[in-house]
């Protein structure tokens, strides 16, 4: 598929697309990200895409594969971060003890700065290791809302820690 057919037949949907991110990120600036990689990803498969009578569907498809791939990625990157703070220092080494329990102090002030929900939300998923459906069953909330609490409170944590890191 040349470019010109490519633009035919995609840009046509970038409204769609659009509604679609939105929807899963609440945030536009995350959702005008989806849709461009959104593109990326069907640009690279330019001469693999299904006929044109499935577009609507395929571009649904793959606008929520790319959100869930983020989704795992982050929360995996999260749990990376979390980890490192619980690392066992060398009890031998005062310096190495006085770095830890400073890291330990940024992320407890950022959790601590989160909306109360938020907080709540994300201590029980990540610190109490409680899946979305127990989350579910305790909280009375949808998994999908849940899924978006916790990741509005991790984009809010990395945001506040990496502010802290670059100033």
């Amino acid at each position: 598929m040349d470019s010109v057919e490519f633009k035919k037949r995609y840009l046509k949907q970038h409204k769609l697309l659009y509604r679609i991110s939105w929807s899963l990120t609440q945030n536009v600036q995350d959702a005008e990200d989806l849709v461009q990689d959104t593109y990326l990803r069907l640009w690279q498969k330019r001469d693999i895409l299904p006929p044109e009578s499935e577009t609507d569907a395929y571009l649904i498809t793959v606008v929520k594969n790319l959100f869930y791939d983020r989704q795992r990625k982050m929360q995996v990157d999260t749990r990376a971060d979390i980890d490192k703070v619980s690392d066992p220092v060398d009890d031998d080494n005062p310096e190495d003890m006085l770095v830890q329990s400073s890291e330990n102090q940024r992320v407890m002030k950022a959790i601590d700065d989160l909306p109360p929900g938020e907080r709540k939300i994300l201590s029980m998923h990540v610190i109490e290791s409680k899946s979305y459906t127990e989350l579910e069953q305790e909280t009375g909330l949808k998994q999908n809302y849940l899924r978006q609490i916790v990741m509005r409170a991790k984009n809010k944590l990395t945001d506040k820690l990496k502010g802290h890191t670059n100033g």
